[in-house]
């Protein structure tokens, strides 16, 4: 009789797990959590970067690594970070008022044909910086390219404002270039 209740809890037991999904892949992936002040500090700059320029864009593409060196002419450096697909989706959003669409790329180069050196500009180029921390808010190097002589980058520095998640660029530091 014992080993008979014995195996009806047991049975129990495991009938109710069996309820549980179990943990893992099979329940799905977690959703990453955006990190919602950088999604700001990097839309304010984009924003930047795009009106720079009073050209009516066609294409708006944003390289996806961000190196340390993105304000400076020269080639990319100090790249260890990039956005995600989540942070690609949701700096698009934000940006849907700009007009064209907003696309990722994580090499750019290929771009850079003979239309994009000779053409007029049609397409913006944003590298977007890593982001440092400063007393007063952060500061973040960003560089445009638009065609063959059409294209400016620095140091910039923003500041959060009075709403809370929206940044605004109230300054720049270091050398600039433009072409």
């Amino acid at each position: 009789m014992r080993r008979f209740a014995a195996l009806t809890i047991l049975s129990l037991v495991l009938a109710a797990c069996a309820d549980d999904p179990a943990p893992g892949p099979a329940s799905g992936p977690a959703e990453p959590q955006l990190d919602q002040t950088r999604q700001g500090i990097y839309e304010s700059l984009a924003r930047e970067l795009v009106g720079f320029e009073k050209i009516e864009w066609k294409k708006i593409v944003i390289v996806s690594k961000l190196c340390a060196n993105a304000g400076g002419a020269l080639g990319p450096k100090g790249c260890d970070d990039a956005f995600s697909a989540v942070e690609q989706d949701d700096l698009a959003q934000r940006l849907g008022d700009l007009g064209p669409p907003i696309t990722f790329i994580e090499d750019p180069t290929p771009l850079y044909d003979e239309a994009w050196m000779t053409g007029s500009p049609e397409t913006i180029v944003l590298r977007l910086g890593t982001i440092t921390d400063r007393p007063n808010g952060v500061e973040v190097g960003g560089s445009f390219g638009c065609g063959g002589l059409c294209g400016s980058g620095t140091t910039y520095l923003l500041e959060e404002t009075a709403t809370a998640g929206d940044w605004e660029v109230t300054g720049t530091t270091g050398p600039a270039w433009i072409a």
